[in-house]
């Protein structure tokens, strides 16, 4: 994923020729196929931890990279309707993480992902940072980080 983000700054830079760009994205695009049609990519996609996570990740940045707005808008979708709601506790936990040999790296490494999501698919009209699934509120989600802290 960090190779599809410098990219990126080095298409901007223009410190690679627009050939070589291409090329690039002509891979990226290629593996875009194969993420989303093999059964590796489907089996990644449909975990309930990080590796769900991940895949979105993935995508999403390579999406960017390849301009493909329609990957860009499934993993929109997907953050917000798979993602958040079935791997985010009302409490903030992540418990499918909290159920693995190393609950608290294996925590921090898909909020980073899911943090790197939000920062990938915000846009100014929908923006992910403050994204609440139906039914949640600032007070629930207080109430429950407070009923776990006593």
């Amino acid at each position: 994923m960090e190779v599809a983000r410098a990219i990126e700054v080095l298409e901007r830079s223009g410190a690679l020729a627009k050939a070589q760009v291409a090329g690039i994205k002509r891979w990226f695009a290629d593996y875009l196929i194969w993420m989303t049609t093999s059964k590796n990519g489907i089996d990644e996609r449909d975990a309930k931890n990080n590796h769900g996570s991940c895949w979105v990740m993935q995508v999403a940045a390579f999406a960017q990279l390849t301009g493909d707005q329609q990957l860009l808008a499934y993993c929109r979708d997907r953050f917000k309707t798979v993602l958040v709601p079935n791997q985010i506790a009302v409490d903030g936990s992540l418990p499918e993480e909290l159920r693995r040999t190393k609950p608290y790296g294996y925590s921090l490494f898909n909020l980073e992902a899911l943090a790197t999501l939000c920062q990938i698919l915000s846009t100014p009209q929908d923006d992910l940072w403050s994204f609440q699934t139906a039914g949640w509120s600032r007070n629930e989600e207080r109430d429950g980080i407070h009923d776990a802290i006593h």
